[in-house]
């Protein structure tokens, strides 16, 4: 597999798709379970592909990056 190691890979308009949903899932969760949003955090990849993911989740739950810390 070409992709392996790469970090330009970027999703794609399906993965995008899926991603979106399945983010609307997650706030769906979270409301009915009465999570905190600093409760909960978000980890990824240095992949660009990883990165959108998060981002997509971050704004469906309205999660700030800003709160987020880097290992």
């Amino acid at each position: 597999n070409y992709a392996i190691g790469t970090k330009e890979f970027v999703l794609c308009e399906k993965g995008i798709l899926q991603v979106k949903e399945t983010s609307n899932k997650i706030k769906e969760i979270i409301e009915e379970k009465e999570i905190k949003l600093e409760d909960i955090f978000i980890f990824y990849s240095p992949f660009k592909r990883t990165f959108e993911t998060a981002e997509i989740i971050k704004n469906a739950i309205e999660k700030n990056f800003e709160e987020t810390h880097f290992i």
